[in-house]
């Protein structure tokens, strides 16, 4: 995609690679939207080293650089020659982000290098909360976000949007060979990932993507309140939670069957949705 020279170097990454969170930074802070877009490059960073890596020990050098030169933004050092880096550099060196949750962070995405699906519903949502649910936690440190209440419906945004995120993906996912969702819930409907990436699909599969979709929603009915009664700081999360409200709708629409081509919104549905809030 071609970069808009209007946006930064991380801002353009994220534009090209997670353009609905682009889009709901738009509604943070403007203040805070250099590190947001820092935190969602970091991100796809760090998504991206299994498939750009053949072999396990060369992930694992990739993830600890990330761990090493963060870690040396914590300790004051010189700032390495990274976008990224430059930017989160402050934030972390005078404790707005904890480095704490990004070495958490980090180390919850190494088991994508495994390709191993979560041996479990409570895995699965484990995963979710460790990676995004972290990823939230950081942006909201970004934006000075502290309180208790808010912290833990920041994780729950973060944590429902992964588990949809997911099960958006999966076609994506299963024609690369890899399966996301918890072997039992194939089997269990008598289904094999090969089937399934032939077409077949069955009531006893639906029922447990939707058992996944309504763990979702309740991870985030309780947020708007907490939106409603604060201040804009939170506006990210809002709009975070309206879209996966509004891929929760659409996947309903389609009797919860995650092959499907057509589970996405266009650029100008998706904006309408978030001006919605």
């Amino acid at each position: 995609m071609q970069k808009t020279n209007t946006l930064s170097e991380c801002a353009n990454a994220v534009h090209s690679g997670d353009y609905d969170r682009f889009l709901c930074t738009l509604f943070a802070p403007a203040v805070s939207r250099e590190a947001i877009f820092a935190l969602l490059a970091l991100n796809l960073e760090i998504a991206r080293i299994p498939e750009v890596t053949q072999e396990d020990i060369i992930a694992h050098i990739r993830y600890a650089w990330w761990r090493e030169a963060l870690g040396e933004c914590a300790e004051g050092k010189p700032t390495k020659r990274h976008a990224i880096i430059n930017v989160l550099h402050d934030y972390i060196f005078n404790k707005t982000l904890n480095i704490n949750i990004i070495n958490d962070y980090i180390n919850a995405r190494c088991v994508d290098i495994e390709c191993k699906p979560p041996a479990s519903i409570d895995a699965l949502i484990a995963y979710c909360s460790n990676t995004s649910g972290n990823l939230s936690m950081l942006m909201a440190q970004a934006m000075n976000v502290t309180a208790t209440s808010h912290s833990e419906a920041v994780r729950q945004s973060g944590t429902a949007w992964a588990l949809i995120g997911l099960l958006r993906a999966f076609r994506f996912h299963a024609l690369q060979g890899r399966l996301t969702l918890p072997p039992d819930l194939l089997s269990d409907a008598g289904l094999s990932l090969e089937r399934v990436i032939q077409g077949e699909w069955n009531n006893g599969l639906a029922e447990a993507v939707k058992k996944i979709v309504d763990m979702s929603v309740q991870l985030i009915q309780g947020n708007q309140k907490i939106y409603d009664d604060n201040i804009s700081c939170l506006n990210y999360f809002k709009r975070q939670d309206a879209l996966t409200r509004a891929y929760v709708r659409r996947l309903r629409a389609r009797d919860y069957n995650i092959t499907q081509p057509t589970l996405e919104y266009g650029k100008l549905r998706k904006l309408f949705i978030l001006l919605r809030g």
